[in-house]
This record gives structure tokens, sequence and C-alpha cells, in this order.
């Protein structure tokens, strides 16, 4: 598709979604373009470092222009407009557990933090189980505000999970991730049920969440 040479392109980049694929999006856009990051909720992780102007609580009201020049309005929660105008747009769609694909099949040795959002009855059977066939190849660690088991089958999960090698993390507050200069990335978090603050250093960050907001 040919951009009209009458068009002025704008060289910045809205960005919709909260997730790692959102966060990793930023991070490589930041180094070239202006970015524009939002979405309704923020990220589950602090992302110090990242060139961007963010907007969270976000709704994505409307989106007009043309290709190279789009002109995009948000609506925060207090019921403000506010207009951008961007040459193009990634709406990265929410990971969910019912399409749950971590397209790491295969792997080995990678240091995976997986971050679980929204825990519910069924949660960690839905899960688990993908968590503890990454992890008899790879380092897996698993994150979650609490580790409610529901139910026999998600008991039974999380302690198949612990035997194959996921270790549990309860962070106290924020996972701050900050990206190091070999692609890795540096995780920080204060663990409740050590009580100490911990420093990962893992190759991929997976955000998975139950439920999720949606553009308007």
């Amino acid at each position: 598709m040919d951009v009209s040479a009458n068009i002025a392109v704008s060289p910045a980049v809205l960005v919709w979604g909260n997730d790692g694929t959102a966060m990793a999006l930023v991070r490589t856009l930041g180094v070239r373009h202006p970015v524009l990051w939002a979405f309704g909720q923020p990220p589950r992780v602090a992302c110090p470092g990242l060139r961007a102007d963010t907007r969270w609580g976000q709704e994505l009201v409307a989106v007009t222009g043309h290709v190279g020049r789009f002109h995009v309005t948000l609506r925060a929660p207090e019921g403000e407009l506010e207009e951008f105008t961007v040459g193009a747009l990634v709406v990265v769609p929410p990971l969910s557990l019912e399409h749950l694909d971590l397209d790491l099949a295969g792997t080995t040795g990678l240091r995976v933090l997986v971050l679980l959002q929204g825990v519910t009855p069924g949660a960690f059977e839905a899960v688990l189980p993908a968590l503890g066939e990454l992890a008899r190849e790879n380092q897996v660690w698993l994150a979650i505000d609490d580790i409610p088991v529901r139910s026999a089958a998600d008991d039974q999960a999380c302690a198949q999970a612990r035997q194959q090698g996921v270790v549990f993390l309860r962070p106290a507050a924020g996972v701050v991730v900050e990206p190091l200069a070999d692609g890795s990335s540096l995780v920080r978090l204060q663990d409740v049920a050590l009580d100490a603050e911990l420093q990962l250093t893992v190759d991929r960050v997976v955000t998975l969440a139950e439920s999720s907001s949606q553009p308007g």
C-alpha cells in the first residue's frame, strides 16, 4: 500500500495493549519513533527506561484519517477527550487463558517469568499444565497476587507444577522489569512468602490474563 505524497506522514506510533508483547514493541519502536502507549489498564510490571508517552485507564473512542496520518481520540476515566496524530497504530490483543500459547515449544535453557492476572477458580487447572511442561527444559517462575486454591483440580495442578519445577512467587506490589543490553531483563519484586526482595534475570516475561478491556 502506497502513501500519497500529499499526506504529511506522522512519525508517531500508537501501541494499544498492556502485556509483554506491547512492551517489547514500545521498546523497539521507541528507539526511532515517538511512541504513544495506551490501554484500559496499566501493565502489571513497571517499565523503566522506555521511551514512550503513556496513557492508562483509557478508552479508544475513534480513529479517523489515512494511512500515514491517523487521528486518534482517547477518553480518560474522568471523561476528558484527548486527540493524537500518529502515522501507525498497533493493537495488541490481550493473551487469555482460553487461547494459551506461550510460543515456546521445543525451547530449552530459557529463563521465563509468567505474570498471571485475574486469578479465578479453575485458572491454575487451565494454565499450569503448560507451564509444567515448559519447566521440564527451562527455568520457570509464576508470579501471582495470591495462591487461592479453590478446587481439588487446582490443588493437584499446583502440586504437579511444583514437582515439574515451576517456582511460585507472590509479589507484595508491582514487578519492575528493566531491559538489559543482551536482550534479557532484570526483574525485581518483593516476595510476600519470603519477605525479601528478589532479583531475577530472565529471557522472557509473559503476561496472562483471564479478563481484559478491548478497544471501544
